[in-house]
C-alpha cells in the first residue's frame, strides 16, 4: 500500500492567511472596545468600594469620614486623577491633620481617563457623618475616556447611598 504525503499548496496557504487576516481585522476593534468598557467598570467599582468603605467607617466609628483626592496626603484637591485618601476627620476641618488616621490610600486613575466630581456645594471631597449621610452633598462622578467613547457615572445621594447610572440616565458632563 502506497502512503500519500500531505502537502499544502501555495494557493491553499494564501487563502488560509487571507481568511485569518480578515477575521483578525474584524475582531481587534471589538476587543479594544471590550477592554475600554472593562477598564471603566474596574475604575468605577474601585471608587464605589471606597465610597462604601468611607460610609461604613463613619457609621461604625461615629465620626466624620472624608474621601478626597490628595497630592500630599493632608489637603484635598479637586483633581480626581490624583491618589485618593479616606481619613477620619475628627475635628471636622475638612483636611487631614497629623493626629487623624489615614484609613485608605488609593492610586489615581490612569491619564487616559477623566473623572469629574460635581456636587451640591461644589466641594472637592465627599464627607460622611456618623449616620452615613453626606450632609446634603448629593452629586455625580463622571468617568470618561479621553476619546469619550466610553462614559460611566456614579450617583451619590444625600442619604449616602451610591449607585451606577444606567445608559439613558448618563448625563454628558465630562468636558
Amino acid at each position: 500500500m502506497k502512503q500519500l504525503q500531505g502537502f499544502i499548496s501555495m494557493f491553499e496557504l494564501l487563502i488560509t492567511l487571507l481568511i485569518s487576516s480578515l477575521l483578525l481585522s474584524i475582531a481587534i476593534p471589538s476587543f479594544s472596545e471590550l477592554i475600554r468598557k472593562n477598564q471603566a467598570r474596574t475604575d468605577l467599582n474601585a471608587l464605589q468600594h471606597e465610597l462604601n468603605y468611607a460610609r461604613i467607617h463613619a457609621v461604625s466609628s461615629h465620626t466624620h469620614t472624608l474621601l478626597c483626592p490628595s497630592i500630599n496626603q493632608q489637603d484635598c484637591v479637586n483633581d480626581w486623577s490624583q491618589q485618593r485618601m479616606i481619613f477620619a476627620d475628627t475635628n471636622a476641618n475638612e483636611r487631614r491633620d497629623n493626629n487623624e488616621a489615614l484609613l485608605l490610600l488609593s492610586d489615581g486613575f490612569r491619564h487616559s481617563r477623566q473623572v469629574v466630581w460635581k456636587s451640591f456645594g461644589q466641594k472637592e471631597f465627599i464627607r460622611y457623618d456618623y449616620l452615613g449621610t453626606t450632609i446634603y452633598q448629593s452629586g455625580r462622578f463622571y468617568w470618561c475616556d479621553i476619546e469619550e467613547k466610553e462614559k460611566q457615572q456614579l450617583i451619590i445621594y444625600r442619604s449616602g447611598r451610591v449607585r451606577k447610572a444606567l445608559g439613558s440616565h448618563i448625563l454628558d458632563k465630562c468636558s
